[in-house]
């Protein structure tokens, strides 16, 4: 894949068919998911992004595996560092984001040659459906390999993994079954890729927008966005106590601290996730500093929306979280 070439157009040519059909395709996920509109509408936002910037992502990438090519070169001039397809893909997406992720995850794949098998959450199913059929010719016309299992995630691993009929598991969902779903990759020889649960925490160190009006209405805002499905919805929210008692008297959702080293001896006895923590502070320097050093954590937001997501940027987390490199 060094010399590895695909057809430009495609993500563009993807975009203007997801476009055309926008409206549909945001009220079938409404009805689906009971999501606003207006919440789908900034989903949408981040798959525009990714797909207008996708060339321009791939071609920096390739820079990075030409660097680390002539790399290990250095240590053995007769080595050969080479990235290759997987093959064939069962990907198992959860309900909560089939916009924007299974258009971003049939280009990120199939691009590559590798083929496809979709196993959406049945909550979701109609939108991927209506996706897939929009965008079929497309797909013939690129040579994608994709095909569409209705039964949902247990039983596609069951199907198909079981049965050693993939490569590779890619698995977005829950955490539950994480332990399960690592074993029957392992004891049956698939790659797996797995992206569990986010169990976002967010620490409030002072007020946002500099009053507790504004600070609740911020808030709200979070954990409503998508019905509060998302990985990045605030799970855990610590609130310093010189604000506590004014925020807390009608949420009771916080979690006063006194101290940051409340704070992160809770993390380190009680937190079994790591995917992201959202600090709002004015001494965000020091808070994390002190993340970096004791809490294996993958994303870290500084005074803005937790929620925000941008898919161009690297994902994963640690432990209950799952493991990703993209």
């Amino acid at each position: 894949m060094d010399n590895f070439t695909y057809n430009t157009k495609i993500p563009l040519q993807i975009l203007a068919v997801l476009n055309k059909n926008r409206q549909k395709i945001i009220q079938t996920y409404a009805t689906e998911t009971l999501y606003k509109e207006s919440d789908i509408d900034l989903l949408w936002t981040d798959l525009e992004t990714y797909l207008n910037h996708f060339n321009k992502a791939f071609e920096n990438k390739q820079k990075i595996w030409q660097l680390e090519k002539t790399m290990y070169q250095d240590f053995e001039r007769k080595s050969l560092y080479i990235r290759k397809k997987h093959g064939k893909v069962l990907i198992c997406l959860p309900y909560n984001a089939v916009i924007p992720l299974l258009p971003i995850f049939i280009i990120s794949f199939c691009v590559f040659g590798n083929a496809a098998i979709l196993s959406p959450s049945r909550k979701s199913l109609q939108t991927a459906k209506f996706i897939l059929n929009i965008l079929d010719d497309l797909f013939q016309k690129n040579d994608f390999q994709i095909d569409l299992f209705e039964n949902g995630g247990k039983e596609a691993i069951e199907k198909f993994v079981v049965t050693k009929q993939v490569d590779l598991l890619f698995f977005q969902g829950s955490s539950r079954n994480r332990n399960e779903i690592y074993n029957q990759c392992v004891s049956n020889g698939i790659e797996l890729i797995y992206e569990g649960e986010g169990q976002q925490v967010t620490i409030i160190d002072n007020y946002i927008g500099n009053n507790a009006h504004t600070t609740l209405t911020a808030i709200n805002q979070y954990i409503s966005l998508c019905n509060g499905k998302l990985c990045t919805t605030p799970q855990i929210i610590f609130a310093n106590s010189t604000i506590f008692n004014e925020l807390n008297d009608n949420q009771q959702i916080f979690v006063k601290y006194d101290t940051l080293d409340e704070v992160f001896d809770y993390l380190k006895n009680n937190y079994d996730y790591g995917l992201q923590i959202s600090v709002f502070s004015s001494r965000e320097n020091e808070i994390v500093q002190r993340i970096y050093k004791g809490i294996n954590i993958s994303r870290i937001t500084i005074n803005m929306n937790p929620t925000f997501q941008n898919s161009l940027l690297p994902w994963g987390g640690y432990k209950k979280s799952g493991y990703s490199r993209f």
